[in-house]
Order: structure tokens, then sequence, then C-alpha cells
């Protein structure tokens, strides 16, 4: 693993651009296809990687990165604009795992039991609930992109302009690297 925290943040931002893939994988299924189990498996296993690991990512910047370079910063900043987005993306979130945890209802065990799953989504509500569980998975992909692209190319570029090595290690250190 690299010691630079730049790098290691692009290399985390690969990683939820291919969860994004997946998500978006799942989202275009249900939207042109309406409900399927392997959909809603690609959705749920995309937001459980944003829940965990980009959620993570968002926490190291907070922690470590932001604090070193706010300084450097007039106010308001970019800083702000992205622990904002960070904000916006978890609400975003649990809609989507709002929406998930809806077709299940109270009845897990139907998970354990696709037949009668299916039978339950495939209702006339499914749809309802399909077609929502993909906006608001379409929601997601586009604000994290986004955010994503703002990163990559503003944030971490300025950063590594206006940070001195002595503050870079900071950052490294901060992050435990």
């Amino acid at each position: 693993m690299s010691t630079n925290p730049f790098e290691v943040f692009v290399e985390e931002h690969n990683h939820g651009l291919a969860a994004l893939e997946k998500m978006e994988q799942g989202a275009d299924s249900l939207r042109e296809n309406g409900y399927s189990a392997e959909a809603l498996r690609l959705i749920k296993e995309a937001n459980e990687f944003i829940k965990t690991e980009v959620k993570a990512h968002n926490q190291k910047e907070e922690d470590a990165l932001f604090p070193v370079l706010s300084p450097h910063m007039p106010s308001p900043s970019i800083i702000d604009v992205i622990v904002e987005e960070h904000r916006e993306l978890w609400d975003k979130e649990e809609d989507l795992q709002g929406l998930l945890s809806s077709l299940l209802g109270d009845h897990q065990e139907l998970w354990a039991e696709e037949d009668r799953l299916e039978s339950l989504l495939n209702s006339p509500n499914a749809a309802d609930n399909a077609a929502a569980i993909a906006e608001s998975a379409y929601n997601i992909i586009y604000m994290l992109r986004d955010h994503i692209d703002k990163e990559n190319n503003i944030l971490f570029p300025s950063a590594q302009s206006i940070l001195s090595e002595i503050e870079v290690a900071k950052v490294s250190e901060l992050m435990g690297l």
C-alpha cells in the first residue's frame, strides 16, 4: 500500500467507482426489466460497500486531510462543500437502505426462501418498490461520481500543491499509513 495519502484516496475512489458500476447495473436492470433477485443483489452489495468502505474513506478525509488542509483555505471552501456532500450522500444511502428494507418488511426469512420472496416482490406493490429502489440508486450513483470527480480533479491536486511535505506526512500519519 502506498504511503502517499493522495494515492490512497484515489485508489479508494477507484474501488468506490467499481461499486457504483455494480449498483448501476442493478438499477438499470430494475428499470429495464423489473424486479430480479440478481439486480437487487447487485444494488445491495454495492450499497453495503458504500455504507462501510466509502463511509470510512470519507471519515479519513475529514479526520486526516481536512484538518491539515483547512488552515490554507478561505472560508467557505471546497472542504465545506465536500463535507456537506458527505452528509447528503449518507442521507441518500439511508433512503436506499430504507427502500431495500421495505421490500423485506418484518419478514427477513423471505431472503432464505427465494420463492416466497419472489412472489412478494412480484406483487403490484413490488414494482413500485423496484422503481423507487432504482431511482434512489441512481441518485447515489450520480452524486457519488460527481463527488469523486471533484475530489480527484480539484481537491486533491489543490491540496498537493498547497501542502508542504511535512503536512502531507502529517496527513499520512493521521491516516495510519
